[in-house]
Order: structure tokens, then sequence, then C-alpha cells
């Protein structure tokens, strides 16, 4: 069984290593595309999240205001009443 110190530098040494890897990465953009495009199984006026799932009586004030925002932008309502109800 490793000792606590050894174990220790065991995951400072691996911690050093991401950070060389990520450090010396070179992402380049592919392409960018709808997530309908790559996920048909969306539906139309379907709103995706950071989180678990939650019923429209649950979202916080700001995931609201953000999805309303988002009916608006998308044309899926005209006013914020009108966003509101879908």
């Amino acid at each position: 069984m490793p000792s606590p110190s050894g174990t220790a530098d065991r995951i400072r040494g691996a911690n050093a290593e991401f950070m060389a890897r990520i450090a010396g990465a070179a992402p380049a953009l592919v392409r960018v595309r709808s997530a309908r495009a790559v996920m048909p199984v969306l539906e139309d006026q379907t709103v995706l999240h950071a989180g678990p799932p939650v019923t429209p009586d649950r979202l916080c004030g700001p995931m609201r205001g953000a999805i309303l925002g988002a009916a608006l932008l998308e044309g899926w309502a005209r006013t914020p009443d009108e966003a509101a109800r879908l």
C-alpha cells in the first residue's frame, strides 16, 4: 500500500501532467451545427440546460428569464407574456 506522502506525490505529478497537456493543446474549431441537426430527437421549442430535469413551476428566476428570452429570440412568442404561457 502506498504511503500517504507517496499518494500525494503521485497526485501532484498527475495534476502537473494534466496541466501540461492542457497548456500544450491546440484546439481547433471544425464546424458549428445546431443542436437539432446533430440530435434529431429534439422537438420544436425544446429548451436544454445544464442541470437535472425540472418542471416549469420550479425554475429559478434567472433560468425562467433566460428561457423567456430564448422563446422571444427564436420567434416562438411575440411578447414576454406569450412566452410565459408557452
